[in-house]
């Protein structure tokens, strides 16, 4: 006679995992169970999310920090000391003396002259428009955003978040920041136009104002006579006709 199996009743039915009978919380008093049993699945997905979540920053941060190391640390001797501290750089110091050494050669060998082009001129440009940012800071109250309603990406993170989805709410926000700091640079450019525009009509005005006479004396210190003064006589020869 064949022995029936440890894992199966003598019905056959499967008999459940006692570690997932015990992990499984009773519902509350009042509570129906499949409804509890949603809130722990909704549970388990939100810590999930957030792991995930708090992963990709973690990586974020630490990718950007070490890219700013290797920018700012490039001597040889000080990667050596980071790099017994279990700090990687990637290439060996030989290569980076060599990619320093190349770096210096071909940083010697360009003139300084040839290197104002476009990147200098956006420069420039972006350092006129700065002061241009906050120009509208002044007539935004700071009670507006309460009144104000929620445009369609506001209100996509604010129902990211309640279900959840915290990556999917992370990047939304990144692209909400996006459009306003692309309007607020739009903004700028407009009022820096503006301002150009408008000194360029004073000084053209400026330009067609008609410069004013001014007659001098004669040697007995008395004023030369001038147009006026002969109309003004005419004038009063008529009326004392």
């Amino acid at each position: 006679m064949v022995p029936p199996p440890q894992d199966a009743d003598h019905k056959g039915n499967d008999i459940a995992d006692p570690e997932t009978v015990n992990s499984c919380e009773k519902a509350p008093k009042n509570v129906p169970s499949k409804l509890w049993e949603r809130f722990k699945v909704l549970e388990k997905k939100t810590d999930d999310m957030t792991r995930r979540s708090t992963e990709k920053r973690t990586k974020y941060m630490q990718k950007s920090l070490m890219k700013k190391v290797q920018e700012e640390i490039t001597l040889p001797e000080d990667r050596d000391i980071l790099r017994q501290h279990d700090v990687k750089f990637g290439p060996p110091v030989n290569n980076d003396t060599d990619q320093v050494n190349r770096k210096r050669k071909s940083n010697t060998s360009i003139d300084p002259s040839t290197q104002e082009g476009p990147s200098s001129a956006s420069g420039s440009s972006w350092e006129n428009i700065k002061p241009y940012l906050t120009a509208e800071d002044h007539l935004e109250r700071p009670d507006k955003d309460f009144y104000k309603p929620k445009s369609g990406l506001e209100g996509q993170i604010t129902s990211a978040i309640k279900q959840g989805e915290f990556s999917k709410a992370e990047e939304l926000s990144d692209q909400l920041s996006t459009r306003e700091l692309g309007s607020k640079v739009s903004k700028a450019f407009d009022a820096h136009r503006f301002v150009e525009k408008r000194k360029e009509q004073e000084d053209f005005k400026k330009s067609k104002k008609k410069k004013s006479l001014h007659w001098g004396r004669n040697k007995d210190g008395k004023r030369k006579a001038t147009c006026d003064d002969a109309t003004r006589r005419h004038n009063l020869l008529l009326q004392t006709r």
